[in-house]
């Protein structure tokens, strides 16, 4: 799939094809334009408002590590026994395997994100909303 993704990605050039279905957000909208199974790497973007989560519990229990760049809006970010931190426009979010990571939107906010490093099991339930159309373990689905 490599070959086939531009030099720059812009915003609009990749439809939002997965929803967060467990309604922790009004709205939670994301793609993921790269994934690579071998290499248990995604990226994509998101796109969200009023709500929250905490990264541990979505994948696998934190069978992952992800990095955000906030492009818009601002981001709560905290985890047990740290200063929670408001992340704004430039900044980047890290959520690294096995530390609980809470983000909390009360307005809108955009990112861009790289995951990778998936646990292998966990890959098989992640890529499925690829190879099948079904809701992964994350708590996505793909859009109609």
């Amino acid at each position: 799939m490599s070959k086939n993704l531009p030099l720059v990605a812009h915003w609009d050039s990749f439809p939002f094809d997965c929803r967060d279905v467990m309604d922790r957000f009004k709205l939670s909208k994301f793609n993921y334009f790269h994934k690579d199974r071998n290499a248990g790497l995604m990226m994509g973007f998101w796109e969200v408002q009023e709500g929250s989560e905490t990264i541990g519990e979505v994948v696998g229990g934190g069978s992952a590590d992800e990095v955000m760049v906030v492009l818009e809006g601002e981001i709560l970010v905290s985890s047990p026994g740290m200063q929670p931190q408001v992340a704004r426009v430039g900044d980047v979010i890290l959520c690294m395997r096995h530390r609980e990571t809470r983000l909390e939107v009360q307005d809108r906010a955009r990112a861009f994100f790289v995951v990778w490093d998936i646990d292998v099991e966990e890959a098989g339930r992640i890529f499925q909303t690829e190879d099948r159309g079904t809701q992964s373990s994350s708590g996505s689905k793909e859009l109609p």
